[in-house]
């Protein structure tokens, strides 16, 4: 009943092909019928001999044979979709994890294996740890497939964006460097800070790049010196447009014992706002004597360009400042707020209440010096409170 061609076709797919998913379709190849079987005997002699004596293959014949061809791709796709399956349903995390595979071909399903970098984890049907791990080393949300699968299901080769992250490009990098320096500038930072772990995790996770690197203390160091040169153009030509400035100054020391100056320009802009400039923070050697001071105050003036338009200098009243003042050009103005601390400071000491204020100090320092005696006092205050509110509401 079947052809030589189906026979044919038959021997040549039976023992190369034993997957389980061919033999009924192939029965269904075999089982077709040559167009020609009323005519039997007559119809396979034309198909096999042409009128000259020669043998050749008939239209039907190529036309099986291109079912046959058919009939494979339909069972490898199935077969691949098959596996497919079987890669589903060992996949964790939308495929970012797989349970590992022993040697015999067994599944171990208290094993994990990271798709992206092959760490094995331990899995206890919880997708906690699985979830940091993303999380911390590859930056990837685990809610979102991976796309490091092929059309098979299989996983391909990670590559560095995927691993790691996608780095991000220079002009993103030089933005995050000025932030960093400004930063650092304007809360008065250490530069060593930009070696900090905690900083390179925190900034590495917010570009999502594992790969970012902090800029350099020289990095910073010279960006911060180009950024003052910058500004201070920029306060120049501010100032060169006022027409007349007011200049607050203060000498202070700091925590390590070192001298500073501080000078403050004051004035009113072209939309009539209030202007404030620091122009210095100056470190000083000398002693503070009333020509030094002088000699201070008129070089932040000529350095910025406006010696010939400041109009008044604010200070506090010490000695050394009001006598500065009588040599420079300038009208000398005292703090109004330190010369009202000043007045209250004398007096007190002048007057009745220095005897109070020491008992004060001294009940104040028991209670600072004494942890249990300030957790006694809390809880006293606490009570007391209590009981107020319990009076009022009665």
């Amino acid at each position: 009943m079947c052809s030589w061609a189906s026979a044919r076709a038959t021997d040549e797919l039976r023992p190369n092909n034993p997957d389980p998913v061919k033999p009924g379709l192939l029965a269904e190849a075999e089982g077709m019928m040559d167009p020609g079987e009323a005519g039997g005997a007559d119809y396979r002699r034309r198909a096999h001999t042409s009128p000259g004596g020669s043998a050749h293959s008939t239209p039907h014949a190529a036309s099986r044979k291109h079912f046959l061809s058919q009939v494979n791709a339909s069972g490898s796709l199935r077969a691949s979709g098959h596996g497919k399956m079987e890669n589903k349903n060992t996949e964790l995390l939308h495929g970012h994890f797989h349970f590992k595979t022993n040697p015999d071909g067994s599944v171990d399903k208290t094993k994990a294996v990271c798709s992206h970098c092959k760490a094995e984890l331990s899995y206890h049907r919880s997708t906690s740890s699985l979830k940091y791990h993303l999380n911390a080393l590859h930056t990837v949300d685990a809610r979102s497939p991976t796309p490091y699968t092929d059309a098979a299901g299989k996983l391909r080769q990670t590559t560095l964006d995927g691993a790691y992250g996608k780095t991000i490009d220079k002009h993103k990098k030089d933005r995050m460097t000025v932030a960093i320096t400004k930063w650092i500038a304007t809360n008065c930072r250490p530069l060593s800070i930009v070696e900090d772990v905690g900083l390179k995790n925190l900034l590495r996770i917010a570009t999502n790049d594992c790969l970012f690197e902090t800029p350099s203390r020289r990095t910073i160091a010279r960006n911060i010196e180009e950024m003052y040169h910058t500004e201070k153009s920029a306060k120049v030509k501010a100032l060169l447009c006022a027409s007349s400035v007011a200049l607050t100054g203060d000498y202070w020391t700091s925590l390590g014992n070192h001298n500073f100056l501080g000078v403050t320009a004051h004035y009113i802009d072209e939309q009539w706002q209030l202007r404030s400039h620091a122009l210095c923070v100056m470190k000083t050697e000398e002693r503070h004597y009333a020509e030094t001071c002088a000699e201070h105050f008129i070089h932040v003036a000529e350095e910025w360009g406006i010696m010939e338009k400041v109009s008044t200098l604010s200070t506090d009243s010490a000695r050394n400042m009001i006598a500065a003042a009588r040599q420079l050009p300038f009208q000398h103005i005292p703090c109004v707020a330190h010369s009202l601390q000043r007045s209250v400071t004398v007096a007190l000491q002048n007057g009745v209440f220095e005897n109070v204020l020491a008992k004060c100090r001294k009940v104040v320092g028991h209670f600072k010096h004494s942890p249990a005696s300030a957790a006694e006092l809390g809880k006293n205050k606490l009570n007391s409170g209590k009981t107020q509110n319990r009076s009022l509401k009665m």
